[in-house]
């Protein structure tokens, strides 16, 4: 399903200019997540990220940007495409629907501006996840603490965590280990049970931490305005409980 049509299905704002970034990355509003496009990335250090994860709304898509993984997209239905396009789409619908980007910390923002010629288009609208938390923390939770300031911190705070089959940065490590076997026997179906349990879950993963920065969004605004008025919060459900239990089998 292309979101295009989704969006245009239940938003009166569609084709509405994008309103400028004038709180810069580090603020938004409730609307503003509610509405907002949610990213996240998934590669090597230092090169173009081999999965794209996609939340708007109620619906999550998933791009692999790496060919060499063409195959293992293949068997869990997911295109195959390159971050530049990616980027296009996506910056064209942000404008298109007034929508801004969110993702946790500076990481998408340096790999856009590194590996595409949308940099400043994607500052333009970009958000940043952590300091958007950091900042309601700060101001709404100064007598608490947490460990750290990762994206799992926060969840936890707000009453979820990553489910413990999915670990904690392991997402290179399974990419590597997916590709060389797509490499040495080349198809999907030849994988070892092994590695195909590691690509499920870093689907699992990818999907965890991009639906839980929505999650973790729509609760730190909850209590903030919109600066316009024209545009309705989307239908939702509950944040929570639907990224806490996204589980799939491998294939």
């Amino acid at each position: 399903m292309k979101f295009q049509n989704a969006w245009a299905a239940t938003d009166p704002t569609y084709l509405n200019p994008m309103p400028r970034n004038n709180d810069k990355s580090r603020r938004a509003s409730h609307k503003e997540a509610v509405r907002g496009i949610y990213l996240d990335f998934e590669g090597f250090k230092d090169s173009p990220p081999a999965l794209l994860g996609i939340s708007v709304d109620e619906a999550f898509e998933q791009v692999v940007l790496d060919p060499a993984l063409a195959l293992a997209a293949e068997a869990k239905g997911l295109r195959v495409s390159t971050l530049p396009k990616e980027m296009k789409r996506l910056m064209k619908e942000s404008k298109k629907t007034g929508r801004f980007i969110f993702a946790y910390s500076r990481h998408e923002a340096k790999v856009v501006g590194e590996h595409t010629k949308f940099g400043e288009k994607f500052e333009a609208v970009y958000k940043d996840g952590r300091k958007i938390a950091k900042r309601w923390f700060k101001k709404e939770h100064s007598k608490d603490a947490l460990p750290d300031w990762s994206l799992q911190s926060f969840m936890r705070f707000i009453g979820s965590s990553r489910p413990r089959y999915l670990g904690y940065g392991n997402a290179t490590s399974r990419l590597q280990d997916v590709r060389d076997m797509l490499e040495q026997r080349g198809s999907y179906e030849a994988l070892t049970p092994v590695a195909k349990g590691k690509w499920t879950r870093l689907l699992n993963y990818n999907r965890y931490d991009c639906t839980g920065l929505k999650a973790l969004m729509v609760h730190a605004t909850a209590g903030t305005q919109a600066p316009t008025a024209r545009s309705k919060p989307s239908r939702r459900h509950n944040e929570l409980g639907s990224i806490s239990g996204v589980h799939h089998h491998a294939k």
